[in-house]
């Protein structure tokens, strides 16, 4: 289940469910890698619940929720905004990579 939902949420350098992705087809594929995974992570860590006081659902909270720091561990959420900031450094005479990166920091699919 996780895999066919990070599947459809993580496509490498796709953008496929970022608004107006034309827009940013024409940036460097490690910018958009990591649009992408920023776009993941954010998606996933809204859906942790951490709520396992209902005795008829808990468990399977506590197991979907296991499986949500599962997926953020394979996508590397923990080192994304460090990657932005090497991105940033990179990129920084590059005003359309810096404001895409602006543009895309709370998008969610």
């Amino acid at each position: 289940m996780i895999a066919i939902a990070l599947a459809m949420a993580f496509q490498l350098g796709d953008l496929a469910d970022f608004p107006d992705r034309a827009k940013y087809a024409s940036l460097p594929r490690e910018v958009r890698v990591l649009m992408d995974r920023r776009q993941a992570c954010l998606y996933w860590g809204g859906e942790f619940s951490g709520d396992y006081s209902d005795p008829e659902t808990g468990a399977a909270t506590r197991i979907r929720d296991r499986q949500i720091i599962s997926t953020q561990r394979k996508l590397r959420c923990g080192i994304v905004e460090g990657e932005e900031a090497r991105l940033r450094r990179r990129y920084a005479t590059a005003p359309a990579i810096l404001k895409a990166l602006d543009e895309t920091r709370d998008w969610l699919p």
